[in-house]
């Protein structure tokens, strides 16, 4: 029952994995019941690319154009700070260039701390008005603002998290929290040191308790491309590195760079090869690419139309538009 304070697992359970395990509601990003941090320097989109999310899942489409959604889900999008009527602004931009689905989404600008009293009774009103229509993700935009006391504070952190898996625990659903880094630093010479996810603000049981830390960086070379990046994962099956291009300011979105000539290349080369088909597993053996980039790359192939697939739970893959030369 979804009010227990506990599980108790025994015999062949503990051996036996559930299917939402596997369930991903954006294939290679999310998955059911994930609990991800999203992090950025200011500036970068994190919103932006939040609303972005909640706009593929609430109708359906290809996130970023390239990963798949496989079903659209209700979302409930928590904003903590900024304007209304700048969010929906986004919303009415993005719409545009991006599918969404209005009346599966629910914006909830708010201005309850969650870790109170005070917010516990608002999130408890939510979860009881709208219990027939619970959503299947959540996005708390930005954290800072929803959490009372200083984030800094292990003791704050771990009481925000309790408050978040609670919620989670209720609605059945994926958690996302938006956050930002900690203000660049210089080294002796005077250069920024690059970044990486442990630069996140505050305490570090923010990103050890979460299932992976996606976080977003500007491109040097070109103001409008970013990078996201995702050093820390448990699953190992997350996006790890992906380039994106922000298109502004109407529509407004961000869309997937492909980076991976010469993975195309090697795959195609590959199963030119194995007129029989090649499985992702095949695919990595032969080609030593890590899986993830295997994924993406099998993903551009198919939107592409040079590669088809087929097979029950075991997917094989193979050249549609003759030899690949």
């Amino acid at each position: 029952m979804k009010n227990e304070l506990y599980n108790v697992v025994t015999g062949k359970d503990i051996l036996t994995l559930s299917d939402e395990a596997s369930n991903p509601l954006i294939e290679d990003f999310l998955f059911e019941k994930d609990y991800v941090l999203l992090v950025a320097e200011e500036k970068a989109g994190k919103t932006i690319f939040a609303q972005q999310i909640a706009c593929c899942l609430t109708s359906g489409t290809p996130f970023l154009g390239s990963l798949d959604v496989p079903k659209p889900v209700d979302v409930w999008y928590f904003a903590t700070e900024g304007k209304e009527d700048d969010l929906k602004d986004r919303f009415i931009r993005m719409s545009k260039g991006v599918d969404l689905n209005p009346d599966r989404l629910k914006l909830i600008p708010s201005r309850f701390r969650f870790n109170t009293r005070e917010g516990r009774e608002c999130l408890r009103a939510l979860v009881n008005r709208y219990q027939d229509c619970l959503p299947k993700v959540i996005i708390v935009d930005a954290l800072y603002r929803a959490v009372k006391g200083s984030i800094k504070e292990d003791e704050v952190v771990n009481d925000f998290h309790h408050i978040m898996g609670t919620l989670s625990h209720e609605c059945d659903a994926a958690v996302i929290l938006v956050h930002h880094f900690r203000k660049p630093t210089r080294d002796d010479t005077g250069t920024y040191v690059n970044r990486s996810d442990d630069d996140t603000f505050g305490s570090a049981f923010l990103k050890a308790a979460v299932d992976h830390c996606f976080w977003i960086e500007k491109c040097r070379k070109d103001s409008k491309d970013r990078i996201l990046r995702c050093d820390t994962q448990r699953s190992g099956n997350i996006v790890d590195n992906m380039r994106l291009k922000l298109i502004q300011p109407d529509p407004l979105y961000f869309e997937a760079v492909s980076s991976m000539l010469e993975e195309k290349h090697k795959i195609l080369t590959l199963m030119s090869a194995y007129k029989e088909g090649l499985s992702v597993s095949d695919i990595e053996f032969r080609s030593k690419i890590a899986r993830t980039t295997i994924y993406r790359t099998l993903k551009e192939l198919l939107n592409e139309g040079k590669i088809g697939k087929n097979g029950g739970k075991t997917k094989i893959y193979n050249i549609i538009r003759g030899e690949y030369v």
